[in-house]
C-alpha cells in the first residue's frame, strides 16, 4: 500500500495542492504538510485521497504499464 506522500505525489503530476485540497475537502496547506512526510490526521480525508488517487491515476498505469511490458 501506498504512503498519503506518495499518492500526494503521484497525483501532483496532474493536479496542484489546491486541486487536491479542493477535491479531498481540505486546506492546501494541509496537503503540503502531507507531501512533505508529515502524517495525516483525518481518516475521512485519507479515504477521500486513495478514492480520487485511484480514480485519476488507474486508468493511466493499467494502460501506459501493462500494455509496455
Amino acid at each position: 500500500m501506498k504512503s498519503i506522500q506518495q499518492l500526494i505525489q503521484d497525483l501532483r503530476a496532474i493536479h496542484s495542492q489546491e486541486e487536491i485540497a479542493s477535491k479531498v475537502n481540505a486546506s492546501q496547506s494541509l496537503i503540503s504538510r502531507w507531501e512533505a512526510g508529515h502524517v495525516p490526521s483525518s481518516a475521512e480525508v485519507v479515504v477521500s485521497l486513495m478514492k480520487l488517487h485511484d480514480d485519476a491515476l488507474a486508468p493511466r498505469e493499467l494502460g501506459g504499464l501493462d500494455s509496455a511490458a
